[in-house]
């Protein structure tokens, strides 16, 4: 799992993100795939609906994402 903070991705345990506190989870894969299969209180919102989707998100803290193989993360960071 890697998590995006700043401008840098780096990679997480599976207990950090465990311990996770208030920190929204976005997973970024399609919907079939997210429902054959999800982290606990992930929220989907597919990389092919965050251009027009992108105003949900907070603005004022972190957030982590995640897909299945990781480059659809790195696609959905702002300054990529």
């Amino acid at each position: 799992m890697y998590a995006a903070g700043g401008s840098s991705v780096k990679s997480i345990t599976v207990q950090q993100l465990r311990e996770r506190q208030g920190v929204p989870l976005i997973d970024v894969r399609e919907p079939d795939e997210f429902a054959a299969g999800h982290i606990p209180n992930a929220i989907n919102l597919p990389l092919s609906q965050m251009r027009d989707r992108y105003a949900e998100l907070p603005t004022n803290r972190e957030i982590w994402t995640c897909c299945g193989v990781g480059a659809s993360e790195h696609i959905s960071r702002p300054d990529s």
